[in-house]
């Protein structure tokens, strides 16, 4: 048995596969949703994003969050499918803003100068 390449991974855990006893099915299915994945994956090209995501809580058709075919993403009625992978890109893709720090010259020749009260408790309850 050969070993599975990267993309027949990603098809088998997000797609709800045929068996392969009908093979004209299967060979139909495989060239079908090949050919759609990586038409998706010029869109999304990272690996590590496809082997991530999954589609539970969706108007998906099975409770483990697999989907019939790719040829949702590409449907010019309903832009649901489509949205929802931009959505998870933007936030796999997502880094916070860097903070920028301040640095503080401790050899500053200019010294403030603000009155210093001495702090007891009479003048504690004067106030």
């Amino acid at each position: 048995m050969r070993k599975k390449s990267h993309h027949q991974i990603i098809i088998e855990r997000l797609l709800i596969c045929p068996d392969s006893s009908q093979k004209k099915i299967y060979k139909s299915f495989w060239s079908r949703e090949s050919a759609a994945f990586f038409r998706l994956y010029k869109m999304f090209p990272d690996y590590d994003f496809w082997h991530r995501i999954n589609f539970k809580g969706s108007i998906s058709e099975d409770n483990q969050g697999r989907i019939k075919s790719f040829l949702l993403f590409f449907d010019t009625d309903g832009y649901y499918w489509i949205n929802l992978l931009k959505k998870k890109w933007k936030t796999y893709k997502w880094q916070p803003h860097e903070i920028k720090s301040l640095k503080i010259n401790k050899n500053n020749k200019d010294k403030a100068c603000y009155k210093i009260n001495k702090k007891n408790i009479r003048n504690f309850f004067k106030k």
